[in-house]
């Protein structure tokens, strides 16, 4: 039963890798799920954006993954991001949400260190529309995701109904555990590279 397990996620994982696409932000590189949709950003805020889900029909409403990055240390750390979160989610009641929070290091040599909210209820983003009133979207689910690293940090979340975040969950952190220093581009060669010495650079 382990053994089958075990090849099921190897297979799993194939999968994801056959099906990723490669994509930079912030200076690192992920392997982003062909199923994903790329979508402009909509705002200024967001270096990605990605639609997930949904069928077009109302039957499967979609969600989201939004890529976030304000600068080199900017944005605030992992305490204040988890706790700005998880004001955004409450219970059916009206009371804050309680959410799950964890760490993990990934990358070469454990790089990139991650925390991760994820959290459940009636959500209320009042960052979609500054100035206005959230709209409460009840049985929604939020993951968000917290990397640093030299040149950091990177925000990522995913949110959608409660039941397309949970079956996103294992691919999205597939995606978050691929990221990686992105390679630096080669510098590109002068007019001049190669030219016999005491020639005349086309400059």
């Amino acid at each position: 039963m382990k053994r089958a397990a075990l090849t099921l996620f190897s297979l799993l994982a194939l999968a994801f890798a056959a099906g990723a696409e490669e994509v930079e932000v912030a200076g690192l590189s992920l392997q982003a799920p062909s199923t994903w949709q790329v979508v402009p950003p909509a705002s200024v805020m967001r270096a990605a954006q990605w639609k997930i889900g949904g069928r077009g029909d109302g039957t499967d409403p979609s969600g989201e993954v939004v890529a976030f990055f304000f600068g080199p240390g900017a944005g605030g750390d992992a305490k204040a991001n988890v706790a700005r979160w998880s004001t955004t989610m409450t219970t059916p009641q009206g009371a804050p949400a309680a959410g799950q929070t964890t760490t993990r290091k990934i990358g070469p040599n454990g790089s990139i260190a991650v925390t991760e909210l994820a959290i459940y209820g009636t959500y209320a983003n009042t960052m979609a529309a500054p100035g206005l009133p959230a709209v409460p979207l009840p049985n929604y689910g939020l993951v968000g995701v917290i990397l640093d690293y030299p040149g950091g940090p990177l925000f990522l979340r995913l949110t959608g109904p409660e039941a397309l975040v949970r079956r996103q969950l294992g691919v999205f952190t597939k995606f978050v555990n691929s990221a990686k220093s992105a390679p630096i581009a080669p510098p590109a060669p002068s007019a001049s590279a190669g030219a016999p010495a005491g020639a005349p650079s086309k400059s």
